[in-house]
């Protein structure tokens, strides 16, 4: 059950009752609850280092550990892990030719997991090798499917939950799997009946986060439906969210369009202890238009956004899942795109061309001055 804990007073302290699983939908608000509450934000520190420059708008797969150090892939080699300090500066790299691998390649999958093991998760090579906290290969094992990038969570026990396309015919159309520690697939869930739509080009991608309740939370990118599934891939129940762009449940051409704003999408979610979901959503920022420039980088010149500040931005809103109760919408005129703890968020800086950096910044909920309990 969610049992929150120093909820302010704004909030109802409701747990989940087993009885009620496999409910309707719960809806969640179109305004917020809290009008006065708020987020502050607080840049924190810019990854930077010989490595850091690479970094694209492209760039997902990033984790952090208990010691504060931050882990990027950067595009579009993707073949190396570059490590940087609690202050933002690189302190080393992991890989391409790590001892015991033959090679990293393609990396979709980082994460970190107690004890400060790092899980590295390669595309289309299927495997998932785990290093020990000094970065020494301590094991390999192969995966059915690619994962999908940042489509990767650590539980408790080591197992993995794994947001990729398993191509066999008893776990097609499932975009949800637990992995063992062998890499393979003892539960395959996250679509009813494991219908497969090719038409819906995010019908196989999943935004996950693991739960304070030993479940999973998973959000199609480009629908405002989150749902809580048990290990064992129960679906308990879901969180939905009228909204006019996701009335089709199609989500937009991966084309990049000049005369097509971008298509709203969820960039991330995660449960904080105290119960409440965090969600990242970017949506068109008004001066998209004036942030797309001509992109020759692949041979044929095409759109794409020179400033992505400009193109996008985000949704920060807290959500008590329990009830459906939308605490606090905010927009803010950033292109956020990751969690990576409680209170901290990554965001996409732009530099030189299409080239740019990873900044980390400090969010926390603001109360009206009596909006606590004492």
């Amino acid at each position: 059950m969610f049992t929150p804990s120093g909820v302010p007073v704004v909030l109802l302290l409701v747990a989940i009752p087993v009885s009620l699983q496999g409910q309707e939908p719960r809806k969640v608000g179109t305004k917020p609850s809290c009008e006065a509450c708020g987020v502050a934000l607080n840049l924190d520190v810019s990854l930077s280092g010989e490595d850091a420059a690479p970094v694209s708008e492209l760039t997902q797969v990033l984790a952090m550990d208990t010691r504060g150090r931050f882990y990027l892939v950067p595009t579009p080699t993707m073949d190396h892990v570059v490590v940087f300090g609690p202050e933002g500066s690189q302190i080393g790299r992991i890989g391409p030719h790590l001892s015991g691998t033959g090679g990293l390649s393609a990396i979709l999958g980082l994460a970190v997991s107690a004890g400060d093991s790092v899980h590295v998760f390669e595309g289309p090579a299927r495997r998932w090798l785990v290093l020990s906290p000094s970065y020494q290969l301590a094991r390999t094992s192969p995966i059915p499917g690619i994962p999908k990038p940042d489509g990767v969570r650590i539980l408790p026990d080591g197992s993995a939950v794994v947001n990729s396309l398993i191509r066999t015919p008893d776990l097609f159309g499932f975009p949800l799997h637990i992995l063992d520690v062998s890499g393979t697939a003892i539960s395959s869930f996250g679509n009813e009946g494991g219908r497969y739509r090719p038409d819906d080009p995010g019908a196989d991608s999943r935004r996950l986060a693991l739960s304070v309740d030993d479940g999973i939370w998973s959000a199609h990118p480009y629908r405002y439906e989150i749902e809580y599934w048990s290990l064992d891939g129960e679906k308990r129940f879901s969180l939905v969210k009228s909204v006019d762009w996701a009335q089709q449940g199609i989500g937009p051409s991966a084309e990049i369009r000049s005369d097509t704003p971008p298509f709203p999408s969820i960039r991330d979610l995660r449960q904080t202890q105290d119960g409440l979901l965090w969600v990242l959503l970017t949506v068109p920022d008004g001066r998209w238009r004036q942030a797309l420039t001509i992109d020759s980088r692949g041979g044929r010149p095409a759109p794409w956004p020179g400033r992505w500040k400009m193109y996008v931005d985000t949704f920060i809103e807290v959500i008590d899942p329990s009830s459906g109760d939308l605490i606090i919408s905010e927009r803010v005129d950033e292109f956020f795109f990751k969690f990576l703890g409680d209170g901290l968020l990554a965001s996409f800086e732009e530099r030189e061309g299409f080239e740019g950096a990873i900044g980390v910044w400090r969010v926390e909920i603001t109360y009206p001055p009596s909006g606590r309990e004492p």
